[in-house]
């Protein structure tokens, strides 16, 4: 008796039935059967509480139902949102496809899922990438990588084969360890791609070739002057001539150095200017025994708009630092250093230990047609030029890239 009077105070508290005593189920269109599993003591329960008890268990069915109903649509929405999608969605275990979406099958030419789960991964795959697959798939596997990231040729219903592009993680799939991933077709992107780098190298030898033809022209031009040069008899012409043959040649260097780099953009300006400072040994004949040349490069990248005024700068310092500053038998060193400097600029400084340039002289507004091709190379550089005078001579340019305007193609050239 005391058992059956704790069972119905159980009842009317919680609003459920002890069990074994009643099982309530809705059908489809929410009408109540009811099937009472009667005990010896359920004839002791009140009528009122019976009812209350089968009001509760009414509600927490209704709930029940409301949650699956609810469960179904978030499926539903869910299914939409893998099906209509550009990126095809793929589960594996074992190697066997256990779910893919409809743009999965788009990708690999078949017109239902149905065709391709249960079938072994291997066989979408191309030969020459399968090497691939597997490994990404035993790193996630071995937990050396979370996600595999990475690009493999597949083969198509039809046999034709495509570039795709995955990303796949490791899941628990209905209880088991498995393969999850997306892929997209990139095949005609590579394609575009391949097109865009062969017109690019095509217009990089184009350039190539413009620039040593320049190189070419440019000696061309030097030789002319040279033979020129030698049917005068006034040395001051002669010298004129040479001069001019410098400023050619140095020119035509920075056109050498562009076409045999391998950016066609820019060159590096330390190896430009030895370079430089070599051939003006050379070609003013100086006495390396007498004179010294030390540099101090470091590596500097400049573009041409940049590097052709900056190299015709260093060729006029260094050239009036050779025949200049060392008058007689006189003997020192010539530092020719570059180096970046403050807020994006360079320093290019040349400097001599000789008998030093006139206290009285302004370089800014002299009659040396070589000082004022430097004065106005420094402005097209947006530089400035300084001069000290402590121990010979130093010439300072600080300079950086000139800021041209964009030609639209509108423009006349």
């Amino acid at each position: 008796m005391r058992k059956r009077r704790a069972g119905l105070m159980i009842a009317e508290r919680t609003g459920r039935l002890p069990a074994p005593n009643m099982t309530v189920t809705l059908s489809q269109w929410g009408s109540i059967t009811i099937l009472l599993m009667v005990s010896a003591w359920l004839t002791l329960w009140s009528r009122e509480s019976i009812e209350r008890s089968l009001d509760l268990a009414r509600k927490e069915l209704a709930v029940r139902r409301k949650a699956e109903e609810a469960l179904r649509e978030s499926e539903g929405k869910y299914r939409k949102l893998v099906d209509y999608t550009l990126v095809g969605q793929y589960i594996h275990q074992d190697r066997i496809f256990m779910f893919c979406n409809k743009r999965f099958a788009e990708i690999f030419g078949y017109q239902d899922t149905a065709e391709i789960i249960g079938r072994n991964i291997q066989g979408f795959v191309a030969p020459e990438s399968w090497k691939k697959v597997i490994q990404e798939i035993e790193y996630r596997e071995s937990g050396e990588k979370e996600f595999s990231h990475y690009e493999l040729q597949v083969v198509r219903k039809d046999g034709s084969l495509i570039q795709v592009e995955v990303l796949g993680s490791r899941i628990e799939y209905q209880g088991k360890p498995a393969n999850q991933g997306s892929i997209l077709d990139v095949t005609e992107r590579r394609k575009a791609e391949d097109r865009l780098q062969a017109s690019l190298q095509e217009k990089e030898v184009l350039l190539q070739e413009i620039h040593h033809r320049v190189k070419n022209n440019m000696q061309v031009i030097s030789s002319l002057l040279n033979l020129q040069s030698k049917h005068l008899s006034d040395p001051a012409a002669v010298e004129m001539f040479q001069e001019c043959q410098h400023r050619i040649r140095t020119m035509a260097l920075v056109h050498e150095s562009l076409y045999k780099s391998s950016d066609l953009s820019r060159i590096e300006f330390g190896s430009y200017l030895k370079s430089l400072a070599s051939h003006l040994l050379h070609f003013n004949e100086v006495d390396t025994r007498r004179i010294r040349l030390e540099t101090a490069l470091e590596e500097v990248y400049l573009d041409i708009q940049t590097a052709i005024p900056t190299g015709l700068i260093a060729n006029e310092l260094l050239s009036n630092a050779m025949k200049h500053a060392f008058p007689g038998k006189r003997s020192g060193t010539i530092e020719l250093a570059l180096r970046p400097h403050p807020e994006g600029s360079y320093l290019l400084s040349v400097k001599d230990d000789g008998i030093g340039f006139p206290e009285d002289l302004d370089f800014r507004k002299t009659e040396s047609l070589g000082l004022q091709i430097v004065s106005s190379l420094v402005d097209q550089v947006d530089g400035r030029l300084e001069i000290l005078r402590d121990n010979g001579t130093e010439f300072r340019v600080v300079f950086q890239p000139p800021r041209y305007p964009r030609r639209t193609s509108g423009q006349e050239m």
